[in-house]
């Protein structure tokens, strides 16, 4: 299964390394990415062995909360002319 987590804040490198080790050491974590200067981690796991309930609560007791998809910010860009 493949998640996208959507972080309060924007991940400097060294809270990317920290991210990254945190959620490695879940048992059925198959991939993680999270860029430097972005705010969201993209896992690929297990669903048999974890949930995107327990890895949210996870990033979330380590200082790392997602934002709940009706928290979002749905701000334009204007690229588009509003269409």
């Amino acid at each position: 299964m493949h998640h996208s987590f959507q972080l309060a804040s924007t991940l400097d490198a060294a809270n990317v390394t920290r991210v990254l080790d945190l959620l490695r050491t879940v048992p059925g974590i198959r991939g993680v990415h999270a860029p430097a200067g972005a705010a969201h981690v993209e896992v690929v796991f297990d669903d048999s062995l974890t949930s995107v309930h327990h890895l949210g609560k996870l990033l979330e007791e380590h200082g790392y909360p997602p934002v709940a998809p009706q928290q979002r910010s749905h701000t334009c860009c204007g690229g588009c002319g509003g269409h």
